[in-house]
């Protein structure tokens, strides 16, 4: 009798967990920081649903354009892409916002699906070479040893290799070392150049991040008026203000008054009292800035400051290339002249919105910037700049990525009259604690409008659908918006009218009339 095949089980279903699947793309449209906790491992392929797989690469995508990733970003982004269908519709994206979101602990929900990924992996595998024995003419033993080269394989791509002992560096680069010792470059304030043994080195790529009017300016310029009195040759592309505005931010930090520089009819004689620092406006491309500083430098050590990212004129962007081509190119070029002219180069960036505002949740720096992936892997230095709450000239600066120095915070003051950055002390906690509670109430207050405002347009909205919209209004999570829900309540500022169905209880929310909002504010 003729071996037969056994037969597998037809209706077994490689392992998966849709649930898990469904909570970690809940904590990515969540928490602005949850996605760049696990892109690192994370990958589109390792999803057991089509629907969830598409959802994780618009996500990837929305990241990549340097976009807040939300509810509304990625269906739009998969609207684009025809492949809003693929996923069950907007409805679809908006129920994973009631699948408990892993936020608290999204790269231990993670993990598994890759594990499971691996397993099913595993299974075609065993499937496959289950199938070759049956059918595979070759002999036992060849067919073993190709069994067993495949599994081998299979288990190295899965097994993270072991760090390697560093050779010996040959005389060459020895010598190219000792051609070209670090230079560190002091940047004026304390509390840096002591955690950075010096400052930031030359051929280093340094970002400095923050919200609008948290400061990136007045850093970018101390440091260029200070590496220029260092004698380093320093270049100030001035993109995001124009040149009398920057021009005056030097005037005052030689103690003129901003009434005295208005008052003059002609900058020119005022620049040159100015700190040697050679300033570039609009105009110019970032290629022909580059060109101009190292002919100025002539091979000395120089400094180039950009301010801003989003701003600069990038040349050889092509005629209607959008920012999400163009800032990109224009973080090669830096790159490039950080690395090849052995340069420091120093660029200011903004936060997307949602990381300074919303509902005060703090997002990890390195999620927060626009283009973030970009920079991520451009910079040595990573500064985020933030204001503390109620105290619009207390910095908070987080060295959120660092490769010449342990992360760490500190906080400056600044100076606005003498645009001057002085060292501060964090606040007192009970302060902070005073200060937060006051935020805290201010937010509530704006996020319970916003809900108010929804439930005006909606009434008899359901809680399903509340969450939804409130979520994409920017009011929060689903525990924020119930929250929120609860607070209106409490306050009369909406009803709750319960029906019942079967065992199931649906809530519908209305904005009371007058009489019914008179018989709250009595009781």
């Amino acid at each position: 009798m003729s071996a037969k095949p056994r037969n597998a089980k037809a209706s077994a279903v490689p392992p998966n967990d849709l649930d898990t699947e469904a909570a970690v793309l809940s904590a990515v449209l969540l928490d602005l920081g949850a996605l760049d906790k696990v892109i690192a491992f994370l990958k589109p392929e390792h999803f057991y649903s089509e629907a969830h797989r598409q959802i994780f690469r618009a996500a990837l995508d929305v990241r990549e354009l340097g976009q807040p990733i939300d509810v509304k970003t990625v269906g739009t982004r998969l609207k684009v892409t025809n492949r809003i269908a693929q996923v069950g519709g907007m409805s679809y994206i908006t129920e994973l916002l009631n699948a408990s979101p892993a936020t608290a602990n999204v790269e231990a929900h993670a993990r598994p699906i890759v594990e499971l990924h691996t397993r099913r992996q595993l299974i075609a595998l065993a499937q496959t070479i289950e199938a070759r024995g049956y059918h595979d003419p070759v002999d036992a033993l060849t067919f073993i040893r190709e069994t067993t080269t495949e599994l081998a394989s299979f288990l190295e791509s899965r097994t993270e290799p072991k760090p390697k002992r560093s050779p010996q560096l040959p005389a060459a680069v020895l010598d190219a070392m000792q051609a070209h010792p670090i230079v560190r470059v002091a940047t004026g304030i304390a509390e840096l150049d002591q955690r950075t043994n010096g400052g930031p080195r030359l051929r280093d790529l340094v970002a400095i991040l923050g919200a609008p009017d948290a400061g990136k300016t007045t850093l970018a310029a101390h440091l260029a008026d200070v590496m220029s009195a260092a004698g380093f040759i320093v270049g100030f592309i001035a993109s995001d203000e124009d040149e009398e505005s920057v021009t005056t931010r030097f005037a005052q930090r030689r103690n003129w008054s901003r009434a005295d520089v208005d008052a003059r009819e002609d900058f020119r004689d005022l620049r040159e009292q100015m700190p040697a620092v050679h300033l570039y406006d609009l105009e110019w491309a970032l290629e022909d800035v580059i060109e101009d500083l190292a002919e100025r430098a002539a091979n000395k050590p120089a400094v180039l400051i950009v301010d801003s990212l989003q701003t600069m004129n990038v040349g050889a962007a092509a005629d209607g290339m959008g920012k999400a081509d163009a800032i990109p190119l224009g973080l090669r070029f830096l790159r490039t002249a950080a690395r090849v002219r052995r340069w420091l180069v120093i660029f200011t960036s903004e936060m997307v919105r949602g990381s300074y505002s919303g509902n005060g949740d703090r997002t990890a720096a390195l999620a927060s910037a626009k283009w973030s992936g970009d920079v991520e892997y451009s910079a040595k230095l990573m500064l985020a700049l933030r204001n503390v709450d109620d105290s619009p000239d207390l910095l908070h600066v987080e060295i959120s990525k660092s490769k010449i120095c342990a992360k760490g915070e500190f906080h400056l003051r600044i100076d606005r009259a003498h645009q001057r950055l002085e060292a501060a002390e964090a606040p007192d906690k009970a302060e902070r604690k005073q200060v937060k509670a006051q935020h805290d109430a201010r937010e509530l207050e704006q996020s319970a409008t916003k809900l108010v405002k929804i439930v005006l347009s909606n009434p008899g909205i359901g809680t399903r659908t509340l969450h939804a919209k409130a979520s994409v209004a920017g009011v929060g999570g689903r525990d924020r918006v119930d929250a929120v829900i609860e607070y209106c309540v409490d306050a009369g500022f909406i009803v709750d009218r319960p029906e019942t169905h079967k065992s199931r209880i649906d809530h519908h929310y209305f904005v009371p009339s007058a009489t019914e909002a008179g018989a709250a504010a009595a009781q």
